[in-house]
């Protein structure tokens, strides 16, 4: 958006440009550069497999809700009653979920 204050005896026309001052006969300093090698990554070390056992089992437990929401719509509400349903009662049955 850039800056939108202009300070006492600043005009628009000086902008940011009347805030660095430049001395006369002085370069600017050139601009700093990145390095231009990538930096090199050294492979992980594996777990002891406690980490996989957790994502596997939040996974599980994921699916298992997915399943069981399934079959409460469809046996209590049914998938095509599902799709004449109005937003706000959508809303209101997902938030149940």
């Amino acid at each position: 958006m850039g800056d939108t204050t202009i300070v006492r005896g600043e005009t628009v026309e000086q902008g940011l440009g009347a805030l660095v001052e430049v001395l006369p006969g002085k370069a600017l300093p050139p601009p700093l550069m990145a390095d231009p090698t990538p930096p090199v990554s050294t492979p992980r070390k594996r777990g002891n497999g406690l980490a996989l056992v957790l994502h596997l089992g939040a996974l599980a437990v994921t699916i298992a809700w997915l399943v069981s929401c399934a079959s409460y719509v469809g046996n209590n509400i049914g998938w095509e009653n599902v799709t004449a349903l109005q937003p706000q009662e959508l809303g209101g049955l997902a938030s149940m979920a």
